[in-house]
């Protein structure tokens, strides 16, 4: 359970944060890795297979302006709006994209740690509900520690 509040708060913060600033990864050879817009990003360069010759004569070739980033952190304002569905993008034959929104995996992780979280809460035979006190072995209708009342099933539980 610890581990899924861990994971749910660096989740929310990764969101937050990214929908303010970019924190992109280039490693220095075309892969771009981050978070950018509420969403997990992922781009990299594509050579496209070689084409065969047109029928109308020679073409001249397509010249893009993307430039291989040198290895290191890429900060900045990220552009308007947020992600909110899995999406890809192409800069041309050349460079692909892709971005998963934060939110998809924060909500199975979330359910998960709450459904913990819940399961965790039920008190056990023979304690309060309320704090979980033991109450074997007491005669009263009342909860020593919270004063909350319990049934007579309860404290007449045998240690």
């Amino acid at each position: 359970m610890n581990a899924g509040i861990v994971v749910c708060t660096f989740l929310a913060g990764s969101w937050g944060l990214s929908a303010r600033r970019n924190m992109l990864w280039s490693a220095g050879d075309g892969r771009l890795y981050g978070l950018s817009q509420g969403a997990a990003f992922f781009a990299w360069t594509y050579t496209p297979p070689p084409t065969s010759p047109s029928p109308f004569g020679s073409m001249p070739p397509l010249v893009l302006s993307f430039e291989i980033q040198p290895r290191g952190w890429i900060g900045g304002r990220p552009g308007a709006g947020v992600r909110w569905w899995i999406g890809e993008w192409k800069v041309g034959p050349v460079v692909r994209g892709a971005w998963v929104p934060l939110w998809m995996p924060l909500l199975p992780v979330g359910a998960a740690t709450g459904l913990a979280w819940l399961g965790g809460r039920r008190a056990r035979p023979g304690c309060c509900a309320g704090c979980g006190y033991d109450l074997r072995g007491l005669t009263g209708g009342v909860c020593p520690e919270c004063g909350e009342a319990t049934g007579a099933e309860r404290s007449e539980v045998a240690p």
